[in-house]
């Protein structure tokens, strides 16, 4: 074989390794009736988290939560059962604990049976914050739309948890509205560092939920989770304080610009307002209360092919498009007499743009990969200034997914 074949030879084999390498890898496992999928993005050396699926849901490699775990470092683990049975969370918290060592092995990657687990769930997929509950130490946070409002009494041990709740707010046969007052109103005068997103004009769908959960979890996340995590080692989640928080205020949450501070300037009653991570995640909890907002956010990829949509309060309000795309940012105007003098583009707290010319609108260059929350703030000719609703920007990163045995 000459020199040049045999380099080519190598370069070839070289290609065909990365290539390998640069692929997404689902595995699986059944126990009990339970299956356990385990979604882990590429290029990753140690994963820092996972994020948690107990019901209500089913595995996508290329979707919100991937993209929100690719961005992270984390894994993603989605659990199905039959929804029929008894004792659900008991039945799911033991298939956990017996699954992750498993695919540890699969996957070749020990620190799945020890880092920190981020719960998400839809209706029944609450029950995320009952498994999780067992394994208080490991517990980063839950993110939960349309379930009951966890009751400070039966989960004592998790006051210094994150937590973070959405409902509806049109009446529904699940009779979930009252535990804000029955549970989360008593959590909070305890202490207890709950959330909550109060959903205008949706019942029991989940809405706009996505966009406030994403930031929570990447909040909390870069709250809690050291910078280090080493795959053979315990990992120790650092607590956040009451007072390190923001507070929003609940008497205007219906207006176009609901109220937030950090907890140590919030001038209400403390123990009566939704408590929030940080700025970033209040800036865009403040953007997902508005009602009725007369300026709707309007996004789209460069090459036309994704668009956000109308905003529609009972529907999920986000685009996916691929990394590399330019997004143009824009607004709608939803009532004739609404002047605008200017408008200013958000991503979290970071402020991307501030147009202040007709039509208003703004090229976001190649936004990196993730899932990333989005509103504008606008200001009105007679000086009064309104939030749009915050929709979900998804910069997904193609790759190739290898289903593993």
């Amino acid at each position: 074989m000459s020199v040049r074949v045999l380099l080519l030879t190598t370069l070839a084999l070289l290609l065909i390794t990365s290539t390998l390498k640069a692929q997404d890898r689902i595995f699986s496992h059944e126990t009990d009736g339970v299956q356990v999928q385990l979604f882990l993005p590429e290029g990753v050396e140690v994963y820092r988290g996972l994020l948690l699926h107990v019901a209500n849901y089913r595995m996508n490699p290329s979707n919100r939560w991937t993209e929100l775990a690719r961005e992270l470092q984390f894994g993603h683990v989605v659990m199905q059962m039959d929804m029929r049975r008894n004792q659900r969370p008991r039945i799911l918290a033991q298939a956990l604990r017996v699954s992750l060592p498993v695919l540890a092995e699969k996957s070749g990657h020990p620190e799945l049976q020890r880092i920190p687990l981020a719960g998400l769930g839809h209706s029944a997929g609450g029950m995320a914050l009952n498994v999780l509950a067992q394994t208080p130490e490991r517990m980063l946070t839950t993110t939960i739309d349309c379930s009951w409002v966890g009751n400070s009494e039966q989960f004592p041990q998790l006051k210094n948890t994150p937590m973070l709740f959405t409902l509806g707010a049109i009446p529904d046969g699940f009779n979930m509205i009252p535990a804000i007052e029955e549970r989360y109103d008593p959590a909070r005068r305890k202490g207890f560092l709950y959330g909550l997103g109060f959903e205008w004009d949706k019942a029991h769908t989940f809405g706009n939920a996505g966009t406030l959960f994403a930031q929570w979890i990447k909040s909390v996340a870069a709250e809690r989770l050291p910078e280090a995590v080493n795959r053979d080692e315990e990992v120790k989640l650092k607590d956040i304080a009451e007072e390190d928080g923001w507070l929003g205020d609940r008497e205007t949450w219906e207006s176009h610009l609901p109220t937030v501070a950090p907890w140590r300037e919030y001038e209400g009653d403390k123990s009566k307002a939704v408590w929030l991570p940080d700025r970033a995640t209040a800036y865009i909890w403040r953007a997902y209360q508005v009602r009725d907002s007369p300026v709707h956010l309007t996004a789209s990829s460069d090459d036309g092919k994704a668009r956000l949509g109308r905003f529609r309060p009972r529907r999920e309000f986000q685009m996916m498009t691929d990394l590399g795309q330019d997004v143009s940012l824009g607004v709608s105007i939803e009532q004739d007499e609404v002047k605008l003098q200017k408008v200013q583009y958000f991503v979290g707290d970071k402020r991307i743009a501030e147009v202040t010319e007709a039509p208003y609108t703004f090229t976001w260059p190649s936004p990196p990969q993730g899932a990333h929350s989005v509103f504008a703030l606008y200001t009105t000719e007679d000086g009064k200034q309104g939030t749009t609703n915050p929709g979900l920007i998804v910069i997904r990163k193609p790759v190739k997914v290898e289903v593993m045995e």
